[in-house]
């Protein structure tokens, strides 16, 4: 499974990456904007995309924060059913419903842990 980890912190990206490779998986992608990502998933549905299955996704971010860049990937046909994790320290009603109302499938909070 393809997952690619979408994050403005290195850190956090890489604690992401052992929590996932520890639970076996070893396809793994990162990104640190939504910019860097966006050519990754082929938002204009030019080149075959990347096997990205699962995309796990910062909600504030500089440039274009996490909500913003869900709503566009979920508008995008080729990409609408891969599903999006937010990742937020912010687990307030308003942020989350945002991230929900955009298309995000579900939301992890900060700090991660291996049992989420």
């Amino acid at each position: 499974m393809g997952i690619l980890i979408i994050d403005d912190s290195p850190d956090q990206q890489a604690l992401l990456r052992v929590i996932l490779g520890k639970a076996g998986h070893t396809d793994l992608l990162s990104a640190d904007s939504a910019k860097t990502a966006f050519p990754m998933l082929d938002m204009d549905g030019q080149d075959p995309p990347l096997q990205i299955e699962l995309i796990l996704m910062d909600v504030l971010m500089p440039e274009m924060d996490g909500v913003e860049a869900c709503r566009q990937i979920k508008s995008r046909p080729h990409l609408c059913d891969i599903p999006i994790i937010m990742v937020t320290a912010k687990n307030d009603r308003s942020n989350l419903q945002a991230a929900f109302a955009a298309g995000a499938n579900d939301y992890i909070t900060k700090p991660v842990n291996d049992v989420e």
